[in-house]
């Protein structure tokens, strides 16, 4: 972070600055650097005896380890550096760092300070068994006190980490298994308001089918009347014989008028030839008798 006038703010400005900053306080002469992925194309020439030449000449160095771990993807690597300096001031050693290997970006690049040499060296020798050791001789039995140490805090960590899952995984099963039957249920209500949707549908077809065939049965029997009075005319036009039409009046014969039908039935009407007169008397009857 810089300041107006272009200085970083962690710089020493004066002696007296320069002085607490090598404090035993202020200092971090243990730590271990972590480069990942040295594998890609852009890092391939950070080797070991590189990375040793950077490191001294960034830091008055008392001891530096350098090792090698493989990484689960095939072809990948690490590299772990143990590092013991004199200079190392927590203001400014991690920038330092950085600016010697500028390869190594972003979370590529991981510094870690510790309490002792020994702990940050059980980190980088852990798997590999030829490190690249430089400066004064390592105590390899603090380094393996150190080892159990980590092992021990490893363990330590995966059980609580076990125990702490546990509860988590049931409660999270807990609400999986609710959440399914909550769905369930909705389904549920659903397939019931669908099989009354059904049923409903179902009935108003059967209406309406009981209504079309009722409309099909009349249609045919006024049909079948209709034809039946067709041929009843045809048959009565093949016999010669005018169809007989109610209230019609016939005459029979002279005289005689036939007509429709009355209240105690056919009426007839005769017609009688007129009186001849007698020529015996005036009124046409026997002559009247003497006094």
């Amino acid at each position: 972070m810089k300041h107006n006038n272009g200085k970083r703010r962690n710089e020493p400005k004066n002696q007296k600055q320069r002085k607490r900053y090598t404090q035993p306080e202020n200092m971090r002469p243990f730590f271990l650097i972590t480069l990942g992925h040295a594998e890609w194309p852009s890092r391939k020439h950070v080797t070991k005896p590189v990375i040793l030449e950077r490191i001294l000449k960034a830091f008055d160095c008392v001891s530096v380890v350098i090792s090698e771990e493989s990484h689960t993807q095939k072809g990948a690597f690490h590299f772990h550096v143990a590092v013991h300096a004199r200079n190392a001031n927590r203001y400014t050693y991690i920038r330092l760092i950085l600016k010697a290997f500028p390869e190594f970006d972003g979370p590529s690049c991981d510094i870690k300070a510790h309490r002792k040499l020994a702990t940050a060296v059980a980190y980088a020798v852990k798997e590999d068994p030829n490190p690249l050791i430089w400066g004064d001789p390592i105590d390899w039995d603090s380094v393996e006190a150190a080892n159990r140490w980590i092992n021990r805090k490893e363990k330590d960590i995966e059980s609580q980490q076990r125990g702490t899952s546990a509860p988590h995984a049931q409660g999270v099963q807990l609400q999986a298994q609710q959440a399914l039957y909550a769905r369930m249920e909705q389904l549920k209500a659903q397939g019931d308001e669908l099989q009354t949707r059904v049923g409903q549908l179902i009935e108003a077809l059967e209406a309406e089918r009981e209504a079309i065939s009722q409309f099909i049965n009349a249609f045919l029997e006024t049909q079948r009347e209709l034809l039946n009075r067709v041929a009843s005319i045809e048959e009565t036009l093949k016999s010669g014989k005018a169809p007989r039409e109610e209230g019609a009046v016939q005459r029979e014969g002279p005289g005689t008028v036939t007509g429709g039908k009355g209240e105690e039935g056919p009426t007839t009407t005769s017609h009688t030839p007129p009186h001849t007169l007698s020529p015996t008397g005036p009124m046409g009857g026997d002559p009247p008798n003497p006094p």
